[in-house]
């Protein structure tokens, strides 16, 4: 977004409380109480995403216009068993976003990363007819692969998931389909899981340990930790699919980075998931019963297996990112969605 802006010739500041080197080294910054005085903006991007009361604070002192940018808040709920910060953080975050809305009202305008958390905003309140949806940026241009050069997958095929380990991930869903795999077809599979440790959510990563070895599929798992792009690349490279069981998301980036890399997505069909993940490819309801379970491994040994459902999908998937979500794409939907905005300060 701050690329864009500034090719289009905008004088950009980035205001927050922490800034990284990457940050600081991009551009110029302003701590809260810093752009509260400074007051000369013409247009305030407001990114919520979580609970954040100088940036409420900011935006009720502005005189600025306003345009904010929601990426959902996790329902709470999800971190009850592991981490009251964060149940706190995601509880009065979710309340502080019906409080931006009301002050969002006209003549001030919402972009949401998905027709899902539109659907939020307006529930919230906020006028349909104000809301543009504005994928976020990501870097799916540098993942692009041939997909027609990957032959069939060799057994063991390699399910790969990546996300942070956090309890609205679906960690369980993926734990118990693989051992559902190994039940009703055989032992030739291992699951990659790739994603950074919260130390607030050990709890939540002893349990993902603890059920993998009560069932007896703990050898079948790998974890990974946060790692470099080269290495996020290479590791969607050697996979056999993606798998994603995640009960929550507002927008799923590693969907469409995985259809970039030329890999199979297998996946619920919840939240935004679906939505992201477009037409074609294997979205399947969320299990409740072993046989549920049982058909989302059917489901990956036949993305391994069929060639040409395979490349059906890989192929539709590489068309969803190409049509939707590469850089060009996603900066014309950010600039048409503030042209109403420039017009109305005109």
């Amino acid at each position: 977004m701050f690329d864009v802006l500034t090719e289009c010739g905008f004088e950009v500041v980035l205001i927050g409380e922490h800034f990284d080197d990457v940050t600081l080294a991009k551009g110029r910054t302003m701590t809260v109480d810093e752009a509260i005085k400074w007051h000369d903006f013409a247009i305030l991007i407001y990114h919520h995403s979580i609970i954040w009361e100088k940036g409420e604070t900011l935006l009720r002192l502005s005189p600025s216009r306003l345009l904010m940018k929601y990426h959902n808040i996790t329902p709470a709920d999800f971190f009850a068993d592991y981490s009251p910060n964060y149940w706190s953080m995601c509880a009065t975050g979710r309340e502080q976003t019906a409080r931006l809305v009301a002050l969002f009202d006209r003549p001030h305008r919402f972009m949401a990363d998905s027709i899902f958390n539109a659907t939020e905003l307006v529930e919230a309140g906020a006028n349909p007819e104000r809301i543009t949806i504005v994928p976020p940026f990501t870097h799916v241009n540098t993942m692009m692969s041939d997909h027609a050069a990957r032959p069939l997958p060799a057994v063991p095929y390699t399910v790969l998931f990546v996300g942070r380990i956090a309890p609205n991930k679906g960690h369980m869903i993926l734990i118990n389909t693989i051992h559902a795999y190994l039940l009703t077809i055989g032992p030739g599979i291992k699951l990659r899981i790739v994603g950074g440790q919260d130390e607030n959510l050990l709890g939540y990563r002893e349990r993902i340990v603890n059920h993998a070895a009560e069932l007896g599929v703990l050898d079948h798992i790998e974890f990974l930790e946060q790692v470099s792009p080269e290495t996020l690349r290479g590791l969607f490279a050697d996979s056999s699919l993606f798998l994603c069981t995640s009960e929550h998301e507002g927008f799923c980036v590693p969907i469409i980075e995985a259809q970039a890399s030329g890999l199979p997505v297998v996946s619920v069909n919840s939240t935004a998931i679906g939505e992201t993940a477009g037409l074609g490819q294997i979205l399947l309801d969320p299990p409740r019963s072993f046989q549920d379970y049982a058909f989302f491994a059917r489901m990956i040994h036949d993305v391994c297996t069929n060639e040409r459902l395979r490349r059906n999908v890989i192929a539709k998937g590489r068309r969803n990112v190409l049509s939707r979500f590469t850089k060009p794409v996603t900066a014309d939907l950010f600039i048409n969605a503030l042209a109403p905005v420039f017009e109305e300060l005109a």
